[in-house]
């Protein structure tokens, strides 16, 4: 069996771009299909640990993201 999501006309570059992404009622944003961020990616960024405590997400989709460009 094949679950597919669309999530709009273009593949999200950041967590932030994508509608799996998401907030409720005011707690912390997060990616419903279970993606996240590896401390080395949070590290490798510039103020990555201040990004994902205010934001919740970095520039780029982290390595696990469980989404895949359509072939």
């Amino acid at each position: 069996m094949k679950i597919v999501y669309e999530i709009g006309k273009r593949f999200p570059r950041s967590c932030d771009k994508c509608k799996l992404f998401v907030s409720e009622f005011g707690s912390p944003a997060y990616c419903i299909v279970n993606g996240k961020y590896a401390q080395k990616e949070i590290k490798a960024e510039k103020d990555g640990a201040l990004n994902m405590y205010y934001h919740g997400c970095l520039t780029n989709r982290p390595k696990n993201c469980p989404l895949k460009a359509e072939k």
